[in-house]
């Protein structure tokens, strides 16, 4: 199934509940999983994931120095 494909099922969606945990605030800038009891979350850095995936595809030094030279 391709990424567009992915998208629109998730866009038909509905939400039919919401289950909140009772747990202690997550400090969202502490990286790493966090168990409470049963549950665990998991803080990631987004960013830093991203940009893993587009530097095969852009030559970001290039890029800077391109915005840096006008």
């Amino acid at each position: 199934m391709s990424t567009l494909a992915v998208s629109e099922v998730i866009r038909k969606r509905k939400i039919s509940e919401i289950k909140m945990a009772d747990i202690p605030d997550v400090d969202l800038l502490s990286l790493g999983v966090k168990s409470y009891g049963s549950f665990s979350v998991e803080v990631v850095d987004p960013v830093s994931d991203y940009l893993e995936l587009m530097e095969p595809v852009f030559d970001f030094q290039l890029v800077k120095d391109l915005s840096l030279s006008t």
